[in-house]
């Protein structure tokens, strides 16, 4: 599944898959529509794929982002699938709980994949 970064002009960063990207595109521009004159957008449905949305949301000052993916295969054989944000607070856990160190030292993807690594599981990037 795909996911993306929408960030406002606030500094707010909201993760949204394709279909919810493109429904947050359609809302945005028929409340844009409906404020300005006061009428239905009935060409909302005119942003009907990602490509579309983004573009939409880019005419509102939204910056849109891949939002970067990882799988951890974990070495006692779980599984899981995180975005960058939570493979990195995952890492900063182990590198504390069981290296004893200090978890502000992990502060990149790179940081983080290295600690994995460390602790023989296997990640890939999505």
């Amino acid at each position: 599944m795909k996911m993306f970064n929408v960030q406002t002009g606030h500094n707010e960063v909201k993760m949204m898959s394709s279909r919810e990207l493109i429904d947050y595109a359609r809302a945005k521009y028929s409340a844009f529509v409906y404020e300005t004159f006061e009428e239905e957008a009935v060409d909302a449905l005119s942003v009907n794929d990602v490509a579309s949305a983004i573009e939409c949301l880019e005419t509102f000052d939204y910056e849109v982002t891949n939002a970067s993916m990882y799988q951890i295969k974990y070495s006692e054989g779980e599984t899981v699938v995180y975005t960058e944000e939570e493979a990195i607070a995952e890492a900063k856990t182990f590198f504390s709980d069981i290296y004893g160190l200090n978890p502000d030292d992990v502060q990149t993807i790179d940081d983080a994949i290295e600690v994995y690594e460390n602790l023989l599981h296997e990640v890939i990037k999505l």
